[in-house]
Parts: structure tokens; sequence; C-alpha cells
């Protein structure tokens, strides 16, 4: 790879299947399990030389330091000053993290989820007006659309009356997206 992180012509030429022809063992060297979980990364232009340098880089940004704090709950979001409680949201554990329960804000939270699409999809949830909410948008920033945007394309598939509108402002790709059942 060269500064930019770019692979050099050569291996950008190669094909998935060259690269198995000439390494064999390429499945088992570029692949990882952890629990019941795979990272197969075989499928990917890599070579040693690239998993050497990306594990530099990790060692350099003190990646593992940075997996700990969030694992903590030390306030590692430096835009707002908090915490990031993606592992809580993920933890089924009564307390989380060590020393600290943020569990019955993240249980509250996903009830309180659970009980707004509940409403939105029976029609329920009135606007100011006293109407059914028939549209939702959410307006999020960086990669906070995701999950919204996944949830969407899989409520545009069912019954439910609301459509659903996702923006990200800062995205200069695209800006917004829209789904809906046609």
């Amino acid at each position: 790879m060269d500064g930019a992180g770019r692979a050099p012509e050569k291996d950008r030429a190669a094909s998935l299947t060259e690269l198995f022809a000439v390494d064999p063992s390429r499945a088992e060297r570029f692949s990882i399990e952890a629990g019941e979980l795979m990272l197969d990364y075989s499928k990917h232009r890599v070579d040693a030389e690239a998993m050497r340098l990306l594990a530099a880089l990790a060692a350099q940004a003190q990646l593992p330091t940075w997996i700990a704090r969030m694992f903590g709950g030390e306030p590692i979001n430096s835009t707002e000053a908090r915490a990031v409680l993606h592992v809580a949201l993920r933890s089924d554990d009564a307390s989380f993290p060590e020393g600290r329960d943020v569990m019955s804000d993240v249980r509250g939270a996903r009830e309180r989820m659970r009980r707004f699409v509940g409403e939105a999809h029976g029609g329920v949830l009135k606007g100011a007006d006293g109407r059914a909410i028939t549209d939702i948008v959410n307006i999020g920033i960086g990669g906070s659309d995701l999950g919204p945007g996944c949830s969407c394309g899989r409520c545009a598939s069912s019954a439910s009356p609301a459509r659903n509108c996702i923006s990200s402002p800062t995205s200069t790709r695209q800006t917004s997206r829209r789904y809906s059942r046609a």
C-alpha cells in the first residue's frame, strides 16, 4: 500500500481467483474467529503487508486503549463529552459498564422505542391536529442515520401506514433518502 492507503497497481489488477490460486491457504491466513463470529477478509484484496500496516495503524491510534475506555463507559465522545454506549445497547447484562449502571436507561429507551413504533404502525400516534401521523422524518448526522435507514427499509415492506424519510444534512453524497411503499 502507498502512503495514501492505496494498493499497488499489480494488486488492484489481480482478481480474487488469481489471489486464491497463488495462495491456497489464503482463506485460513486472512480470516479469524471469535466465539461464533468469523471474520473472513480473504475475499478482499489484502496481503500480509496490508494487514501489517493496518495493525501498525491500530497500534499507533492506541485502539486497544480506546476500546477498553469505550467498554468502561468513559466519555470518549469528544463532540458531546459523553460515553458512547453502543455496547450497552447490545448488552443483556443487568449492570453495564462495570461499576456503573446505565442499563435501566437503556431498557427504558428500548421500551419507549417499542411503544412509539407500535403506535406509529397502528395509526395511534397523533399529530398536533389530532390526525394520525403518516410521515416520519429522521435527521441524522454522520453515521447516525444508519440504524433508522435500515429500519425504514424494513418498515417499507410492512403494513405500516407511516412513510419514512431519512435526511443526513452533512452527507455530500446523498442528503436524503425516501422510503415508502410504492
